[in-house]
């Protein structure tokens, strides 16, 4: 898979430049596409903590995206022409000795391009206007009256032009096949006794270079000017022949031909031949999860199929269909959603024109509702979702399971749990009539969230392990790492983190095959939270930079504010104040851009602590009511009761106690009905603490007793340190 590869790539870069400093010179980038681009940027993404050096050259005029650019530690640098003496020198160099009198002058149409003079060297000499004597290298002719093309291509043409035509025709034929060209095809095409020969006389030329069955032109200039020769009508012929050549030759092979023939039957101008392959190059593509190739080929796609309607011989409505639909896929995975509602919206127009296409039509509203459900639109989504089902009919379907298992989600979003478990039960029975047990593992994965969600965790996790069983044997690698993730995510719940853990390792471990980077990022917060539980604090800080570095690449604003929230948190925790600071500004400023408040009384919790540990009570008084006021409208309970916890401790610390007190039985209750252990254990250390002042001892000794033993099975040891220690001030009373 093109993700895996990239994923693999990077590693063995990165890993060794930490390892001993490294540095990349990469020429040509111009030429690259667009997973090879999409790499380059990942790994310069390292450059900030990794001794590495990336040189990239490549030219800026010909609309080339530059990803890179506004990464830290990138500089670009423009090449500015030659000074005269560099020149000289590079002309000295190429001849190998004394440039003949005058060659400066001669030179001055180069404007200190390099290609350019080595250009107009070569033409020098294969010309005869130079030529190496005794006692050094003379001209035959006088220089000044050398007359140089105003461009390096007027050189590369006048080279060329001096060919012998045999030597011409075939540097032309080969040219249309590309820069680089296997012999097998340019004999199929322009088949020659002597054709071993003329291409040795192109290779002592420095026309092109031979490296076993494979030759290349020596720059791609060379072979666009060769190229750009032929007549129109006789380049779309060879194109044709190419073609046929290709098929010819690897028949059992062909698969691995797509991009290619489509590429030359559209220069072809066979349209219907450019259109098929286009269409098949690109399902290929999106299997492989080389999206961008994928997104050019069904766009090229349509606008093949343009042509093809002004025949009278579009494809049918099925393949144009299929066409938008994909390229809506993909601009949603690609998180561009203005481009793929439209993209969904074309597709959505063809099928109610032509009044067929049912699934189809069902299929379209789900992506829809499914970009919707991504920009937290929840409630246009489920319309979506609901005038989806009412389109098809009752019969199961693989649209109508997605349907139901995305409506299904969208209800326990609403807290409708009761009807999210129903959606999820028909979802269910329709996916075993048709047979479908990776729908069957959906399914069954997000009734187990929706059981989660009620604090039935025993449900929760049977439903979870039989998707996960399910998942492993249809070999869904991708939804087995979501099982494991979900599987951990009941497990810290339950206070097994030992377990949760290896769930979440082993998730990871499936992410990474796969090569899904959200999910790994995912994952790695999931396990950054577990280890901020047990207090193991740069180990959570560690998984977090980790999965921050990566939403910091695909450009999730959402993620990349929880990151920096929890980042905020961990180091609040550690008691390093302006790192905590740092990551909790901008985490507020990114959720609000991200239109996200999930998350929000949360973050507003920890800027009021931080205020309380940097001893201003005033302003932590003010962001703690903020904090609680959000957490209310949300009906964020389990938050509500944490919130409730801090605003104890401000009050206390204020002296107001007997607030305090009431404000800490508050949130006792509401974590005891939100089934949070940790945060009601963390309540109840609190309790513990402010009974001594209180004289409820009887109280705190019962609480704390809890405490401790909640803190023990989860493995809080920063949370059962502090607990054993109010133990011990318990210990001086009789």
């Amino acid at each position: 898979m093109i993700a895996f590869t990239q994923q693999l790539i990077e590693a063995l870069v990165i890993g060794s430049a930490r390892s001993q400093p490294l540095v990349m010179l990469i020429d040509d980038v111009h030429w690259s596409d667009a997973s090879s681009l999409e790499l380059l940027q990942h790994m310069a993404s390292h450059i900030d903590h990794v001794p590495l050096l990336i040189i990239l050259a490549y030219r800026s005029d010909i609309g080339f995206a530059e990803p890179w650019l506004n990464l830290p530690n990138s500089r670009r640098l423009t090449l500015a022409e030659l000074l005269p003496e560099s020149s000289a020198a590079l002309v000295q160099s190429l001849l190998d000795g004394e440039a003949p009198v005058g060659m400066d002058l001669l030179l001055e149409k180069t404007q200190g391009n390099p290609l350019f003079i080595e250009a107009v060297v070569q033409s020098l000499i294969e010309s005869g206007a130079l030529v190496r004597g005794p006692t050094g290298w003379q001209a035959t002719r006088p220089l000044s009256e050398i007359a140089i093309p105003d461009g390096i291509e007027g050189v590369i043409t006048a080279r060329l032009d001096r060919l012998a035509e045999p030597l011409r025709e075939t540097a032309q034929v080969a040219a249309v096949i590309g820069r680089r060209f296997a012999f097998s095809i340019l004999d199929g095409i322009a088949p020659s006794a002597d054709l071993p020969e003329r291409l040795e006389r192109l290779r002592a030329s420095d026309i092109v270079t031979h490296e076993g069955d494979s030759y290349q032109f020596s720059h791609a200039l060379t072979r666009d000017v060769a190229y750009e020769a032929i007549l129109f009508a006789r380049r779309r012929e060879l194109h044709r022949r190419v073609a046929l050549r290709i098929e010819l030759l690897y028949p059992e092979k062909r698969e691995e031909q797509l991009a290619l023939l489509a590429r030359h039957y559209l220069l072809a101008e066979e349209w219907q031949q450019a259109f098929d392959y286009h269409l098949r190059a690109g399902r290929q593509a999106q299997e492989r999860f080389a999206n961008r190739e994928a997104i050019a080929l069904f766009e090229r796609g349509i606008q093949i199929n343009h042509e093809l309607a002004t025949r009278q011989a579009a494809p049918a409505d099925l393949q144009i269909v299929e066409l938008y639909e994909r390229l809506g896929v993909l601009h949603t995975l690609l998180a561009e959603y203005d481009t793929a509602e439209a993209r969904y919206e074309e597709a959505l127009y063809i099928v109610e024109r032509s009044g067929s296409l049912p699934e189809a039509h069902v299929r379209l509203r789900y992506g829809l509702a499914r970009i919707d459900e991504k920009r937290a639109r929840f409630e246009q989504a489920f319309e979506s979702i609901e005038q989806a089902l009412k389109l098809g009919t009752n019969q199961p379907s693989a649209a109508n399971v997605a349907c139901l298992l995305l409506g299904a989600g969208l209800l326990r979003r609403f807290g409708r749990y009761q009807q999210s478990l129903e959606w999820g039960e028909r979802a269910l029975v329709m996916a075993e009539a048709l047979g479908s047990e990776r729908d069957q593992a959906l399914a069954l994965k997000l009734q187990g969230g929706t059981y989660r969600n009620i604090g039935d965790m025993a449900r929760a996790r049977e439903l979870t392990e039989r998707s996960l069983t399910l998942f492993q044997h249809v070999q869904d690698l991708g939804g087995l790492a979501d099982a494991h993730n979900d599987l951990a995510n009941i497990y810290v719940d339950l206070g097994q983190l030992t377990i949760a853990r290896h769930h979440y390792e082993a998730g990871a471990a499936l992410k990474q095959t796969v090569g899904d980077i959200y999910g790994q990022g995912m994952i790695a917060c999931n396990l950054g939270e577990l280890l901020r539980i047990q207090g193991e604090f740069n180990e959570a800080i560690a998984q977090y930079a980790q999965a921050l570095a990566i939403y910091e690449r695909i450009g999730s604003l959402y993620m990349t504010g929880v990151l920096h929230m929890n980042l905020g948190a961990a180091h609040l925790l550690r008691g390093d104040f302006v790192s905590a600071a740092a990551h909790l500004r901008p985490s507020a400023d990114l959720l609000n851009r991200a239109g996200a408040e999930d998350f929000l009384p949360e973050l507003e919790r920890y800027q009021a602590e931080l205020e309380l540990r940097n001893g201003d009570l005033r302003s932590a008084h003010i962001l703690c009511a903020k904090a609680l006021e959000t957490a209310l409208r949300l009906e964020a309970r389990a938050e509500e009761g944490a919130t409730r916890r801090l605003l104890a401790e401000i009050l206390a610390r204020s002296g107001n106690t007997h607030q305090a007190w009431a404000e800490l039985e508050l949130s006792q209750s509401i974590l005891r009905d939100a089934a949070s252990p940790h945060e009601l254990a963390r309540t109840l250390t609190a309790i513990a603490a402010l009974a001594l002042e209180l004289d409820h001892r009887a109280i705190g000794r019962a609480v704390l007793t809890e405490a401790i033993t909640t803190f023990e099975e989860i493995g809080a040891r920063r949370d059962l340190a502090q607990a054993q220690a109010i133990a011990l001030r318990y210990s001086t009373f009789v």
